[in-house]
């Protein structure tokens, strides 16, 4: 981190306008590397974004590549051992397409929590997680949301590598309207839940995350698995969950779902590329089920 004081000519806007802060830091989304603003020039640090934090990657919760992309700006909390930090990160595209401001304060000394127990460190910090694992989940599955699944695939499209493959896995369940018709949406909410924690079973066994597209679109992302390995994984993935049973009164029925894959490639391009053609892939899987096999 920076003094803002420090920060030259181009800041002084910021500056004046956001007094609260003391520090602050230029961060490119797509390398993560952090800049100095000196003489009018951005100077390279040699760390990067994530590492004042003490991790060794990048935050799942981005918020500067989520100001970027969404041009806005965003604030969170974070912790680092027993300090409160305060982050507020906007896009700056005068500087850079890819480029973000984060402002920092240590609000340590700032916040209150009402403890009892005389615990606020631990009840913060516990506040913290909680914040931090809402804005990248989906509330009801707890799968991954959307807005985390399009950065993260962004991300490791930029970051892929040949030695470590990329393989992600659209789907979604067949006539899931007539589920709902049929048995309520209750029972339809169970069928979802049940196939969340199938995937998260699934992608916990094989490197890799879940998440909610919305509605009943998933998706698995695997990381050291080769299309042709993922291929066999959710071949056997798709009849385990056709062997489920569900049920309802005294009725039973079964589930189908409609699966579509894509790896990524240096000729795919980007990873809207990448989902599209898993998106394609599922659609053309879709056409070729029959029924929902509700018996």
């Amino acid at each position: 981190m920076f003094n803002m004081r420090d920060a030259g000519r181009l800041m002084e806007e910021y500056i004046q306008s956001h007094p609260f802060f003391e520090y602050y830091r230029i961060v490119d989304i797509e390398t993560y590397t952090v800049y100095e603003l000196k003489d009018g020039k951005l100077i390279p640090y040699k760390d990067k974004c994530y590492n004042i934090w003490n991790r060794d990657y990048a935050c799942q919760n981005c918020i500067s590549r989520l100001a970027v992309n969404e041009n806005r700006q965003i604030i969170k909390l974070d912790m680092v051992d027993d300090k409160v930090f305060l982050v507020e990160s906007m896009p700056l595209p005068d500087a850079g397409a890819t480029l973000a401001l984060e402002l920092i304060r240590d609000a340590t000394d700032s916040l209150l929590v009402n403890d009892v127990n005389q615990k606020g460190n631990r009840a913060l910090a516990e506040m913290i997680q909680r914040l931090n694992h809402l804005a990248t989940h989906d509330s009801y599955t707890g799968l991954y949301n959307k807005h985390f699944i399009e950065h993260e695939l962004q991300r490791q499209t930029m970051e892929w590598k040949e030695t470590e493959p990329l393989v992600i896995v659209l789907l979604d369940i067949d006539q899931f309207k007539l589920i709902n018709d049929t048995y309520g949406y209750l029972m339809g909410d169970q069928v979802i839940l049940t196939l969340a924690d199938k995937m998260k079973e699934c992608t916990g066994q094989n490197n890799g995350w879940a998440g909610r597209v919305g509605g009943d679109e998933f998706i698995m992302v695997f990381r050291s698995m080769d299309i042709k390995e993922v291929n066999l994984l959710i071949e056997e993935f798709r009849k385990m969950v056709l062997g489920i049973e569900f049920r309802f009164l005294d009725q039973s029925f079964n589930i189908s779902i409609s699966i579509g894959s894509a790896g990524y490639g240096p000729n795919v391009g980007d990873w809207k590329s990448l989902y599209a053609l898993a998106d394609q892939a599922m659609y053309t899987n879709k056409q070729q089920q029959e029924t929902c096999h509700i018996s």
